[in-house]
């Protein structure tokens, strides 16, 4: 649910909410605190997106890595 509709709910809220219709008002941002709320889920998803990219230069060799470190340095000199 944080991914698909960026709301954090805890799984307990879909057995306290068990119709769609009440877990949707469970999902509502608080009036209070919307941007807060979606904050925890922003830097939850790019750790996972940092995860990912770590674990996909585990993949690379030497070479491939220093080919991406360079040309990311271009680009940043350009």
């Amino acid at each position: 649910m944080a991914k698909a509709f960026q709301v954090e709910l805890p799984v307990r809220a879909i057995f306290e909410a068990p119709t769609i219709a009440a877990l949707a008002e469970k999902a509502s941002p608080p009036a209070g605190a919307p941007k807060a709320a979606r904050a925890g889920i922003s830097r939850r998803l790019q750790r996972a997106q940092a995860g990912q990219l770590l674990a996909r230069l585990d993949e690379l060799s030497e070479a491939e890595v220093e080919t991406l470190l360079r040309s990311t340095k271009l680009n940043q000199d350009t």
